[in-house]
């Protein structure tokens, strides 16, 4: 090999060299750029993770905010209910004493015509009765004067039967 050559080939060294130098000083920049962004990714990481703590505490307290609010909700409408339907029965209450008054009242008043209608139909025999038994006294006299009338005049007849026999008798 020739003196001309080897300063070919060292020339073709040297600018391997320098290239791959080039692409060394190239690949530390993108390593040390990848490493930024890798603590950049990390950072980042680091407050999303931080964010979502953030979030689920937030979270965790507004769910407890909510049980809160609706235990006091049910409470207050529960309370406001039994005001509601005590108000109500209390009213039912008043409105049956006064049915259960009526029904008092209407029980006496019944059973005071009851009372009376049966004074009536007592009184109504009875007088019924008294005149039933007049009647059949004044009937009965009436009768027997009738019975003693009917005697008489049968009597009576006999008697005049026995003086026309008599008579014709006596005539003959």
């Amino acid at each position: 090999m020739t003196d001309d050559e080897l300063r070919g080939l060292l020339e073709a060294l040297r600018q391997d060299s320098v290239a791959t130098r080039e692409e060394s000083a190239a690949a530390r920049k993108e390593s040390v750029l990848a490493r930024e962004e890798s603590a950049a990714a990390h950072r980042e990481s680091v407050t999303a993770r931080e964010e979502n703590a953030a979030a689920r505490q937030e979270n965790a307290l507004a769910h407890a905010e909510t049980r809160r609010l609706f235990s006091e909700t049910v409470e207050r409408i529960a309370t406001e209910s039994r005001h509601f339907f005590a108000a109500g029965a209390e009213g039912l209450r008043h409105e049956i004493q006064l049915v259960a008054e009526g029904v008092a009242g209407t029980r006496e008043a019944l059973n005071r015509e009851a009372a009376g209608i049966r004074e009536d139909i007592r009184r109504s025999t009875s007088e019924t009765q008294a005149m039933i038994k007049f009647s059949h006294a004044d009937l009965d006299r009436r009768m027997r004067t009738l019975e003693e009338v009917q005697r008489t005049l049968e009597d009576a007849l006999s008697d005049l039967q026995s003086r026309v026999e008599r008579l014709e008798s006596g005539t003959h």
